[in-house]
């Protein structure tokens, strides 16, 4: 599950992602690498909403991540 919201006119904030522990770093399954996966989709549903240049996230500490633009 990820859970983001457009935060200002340029920003989406990243607010939580969730995943079964099976899928989780450590689990039996993590190599099917679901989180990076979720965060390729939040990226991609990033580039392709108008105005929004900048995904912000919270954890596991606070960074901000600059879209390019693939046109």
């Amino acid at each position: 599950m990820v859970v983001f919201v457009r935060e200002t006119a340029d920003t989406m904030l990243l607010l939580h992602v969730a995943v079964h522990e099976d899928y989780a770093g450590g689990g039996d399954r993590a190599d099917a690498w679901v989180t990076p996966r979720l965060m390729a989709a939040v990226r991609s549903a990033c580039r392709r909403t108008r105005g929004i240049t900048k995904l912000r996230l919270l954890y596991p500490h606070e960074a901000q991540v600059r879209l390019e633009s693939t046109a």
